[in-house]
C-alpha cells in the first residue's frame, strides 16, 4: 500500500476505512527499520492513536498481537491497548515491555481478574506487582502466580498466601514446587501440609524437615510425661467426636480419602448406606446440599465438601465458577424445614434395609 493510499484512507471517515489503516500501519511496523525509518513509525503510531477507538475489536486485537512484544511503541498508545477489553489487553499485558510497574499496579487495582491473570503470567513479574495480586485474595491469579517461575514473591508476601492456605489448600502444592521458596515459609507449610507433601518438603528442605521434626518428638515426649496414665492415642483415623465431623469430612476430602468421608458422613446424616451414595452422587450438588442443610452444616464447610466432591481442579478456578456460585446460592435458598423433612423421607425409605441389617 502507498504513502498516497494511507493518505487517502486516513482523509476518510469510515470506519471500515479506519480498520484498513490499522491493519496497514501494523504490516508496516513489522518491515525492518530500513524500509521504514523513525520518523515513518513515529508517524505510524500518531495517527494510530487517534483512529484506534473507533475500529472492530478484532483489528484493536491484531494490533495488540503486533506490538505485544515489541520495547519501541509509545507507551500512551500501549496503555490505551492494555486498558482495552480482555481480548485486545491480554496479549499486552501479559508480554509487553513497554508497561511499567506503575502501570501494572494500576491495572490490578481497577480491573477484573482476567487482567490480573495476564499480568501474572508475565516473564518476570516483580515483587511489589505479586504482593499486589495476592492482596486481592482472587484464587486464579495467585496461582497463576505460583506456577510462574519468574514471579519474584518478598517473604512478606508468601507469608500472606501460607495464610490463605487453610481455605485454598491448592496453593500448598504449587508453593512447596517453587525453587526459590524460603526455609522461613516451608518451615510454616511443613506443619500444615498433608504426609506426601511433607515427604516433599522434606527432600527440599531437609534442615527444616530435621528441626521440625526434633521439635514434634520434643513436643510429644513432654506430653506423655505430664500425662503418663493417658492412654496411648489410636492407630489411623482418629475418632472424632460430633462436634468435629464436619472438620473430620473436610480433612478426609483433602486427604482423598473418600470411603471415610462416607463414613463420617453417614454418621453424620443417620443415612443408610445405599442413601448416602443417593445424596451424595446419584441426586448431585442438590442432593449434598440438602443433607448438609437438614443437619445445620456450616455454610463454608458445605462449600469446601462441594468442591472437593463436585468440583474440578484446580479448585481456586473452580470456586469462581457459575456452577460454584448455583450452588451456593441453591444451598443459601433451601429452607433448613424442607431440607429435614426429606432427610427423614430418605431415612424412611431405607427403614426396611436397616430392619434387615
Amino acid at each position: 500500500m502507498s504513502k498516497h493510499d494511507l493518505q487517502n484512507i486516513a482523509a476518510s471517515g469510515s470506519v471500515a476505512d479506519k480498520a484498513q489503516l490499522v491493519d496497514a500501519l501494523g504490516a508496516l511496523y513489522l518491515v525492518p527499520d530500513d524500509v521504514a525509518n523513525p520518523r515513518e513509525r513515529t508517524l505510524m503510531f500518531e495517527i494510530l492513536r487517534h483512529v484506534i477507538h473507533d475500529v472492530e475489536m478484532q483489528v484493536r486485537r491484531k494490533l495488540a498481537l503486533q506490538l505485544a512484544d515489541k520495547s519501541d511503541p509509545p507507551h500512551d498508545l500501549i496503555l490505551m491497548l492494555a486498558n482495552d477489553v480482555i481480548e485486545v489487553a491480554f496479549p499486552i499485558l501479559e508480554g509487553s515491555p513497554v508497561l511499567t510497574d506503575e502501570d501494572l499496579l494500576a491495572i490490578i487495582i481497577k480491573r477484573a481478574i482476567e487482567y490480573r491473570e495476564a499480568i501474572a503470567g508475565r516473564e518476570t513479574v516483580s515483587e511489589p506487582v505479586c504482593e499486589s495480586i495476592v492482596a486481592t485474595g482472587h484464587g486464579s491469579a495467585i496461582a497463576t502466580l505460583l506456577n510462574n517461575p519468574g514471579a519474584r514473591f518478598a517473604a512478606e508476601t508468601l507469608g500472606k498466601i501460607v495464610d490463605l492456605t487453610a481455605s485454598e489448600p491448592d496453593y500448598q502444592e504449587l508453593m512447596i514446587s517453587r525453587k526459590d521458596l524460603p526455609d522461613s515459609i516451608a518451615s510454616r507449610l511443613y506443619e500444615q501440609v498433608s504426609d506426601v507433601l511433607r515427604a516433599y518438603l522434606a527432600e527440599t528442605h531437609p534442615a527444616v524437615a530435621s528441626e521440625l521434626d526434633v521439635a514434634l518428638s520434643d513436643a510429644v515426649e513432654r506430653a506423655l510425661e505430664e500425662d503418663q496414665e493417658s492412654a496411648p492415642a489410636p492407630i489411623g483415623a482418629p475418632d472424632w467426636a460430633d462436634a468435629q465431623l464436619p472438620i473430620a469430612m473436610v480433612h478426609a476430602l483433602e486427604m482423598d480419602d473418600v470411603l471415610h468421608f462416607e463414613d463420617l458422613f453417614q454418621r453424620l446424616t443417620d443415612l443408610a448406606p445405599s442413601q448416602v451414595s443417593r445424596a451424595l452422587y446419584d441426586l448431585g450438588m442438590e442432593g449434598l446440599a440438602i443433607a448438609c442443610k437438614a443437619v445445620e452444616l456450616d455454610r463454608d464447610i458445605f462449600g469446601k465438601i462441594f468442591c472437593r466432591l463436585h468440583g474440578q481442579r484446580p479448585l481456586t478456578r473452580f470456586r469462581e465458577s457459575a456452577k460454584f456460585t448455583s450452588g451456593m446460592a441453591y444451598y443459601d435458598a433451601l429452607q433448613q424445614e424442607n431440607a429435614q423433612k426429606m432427610l427423614e423421607g430418605w431415612r424412611a425409605e431405607a427403614a426396611p434395609e436397616r430392619a434387615d441389617a
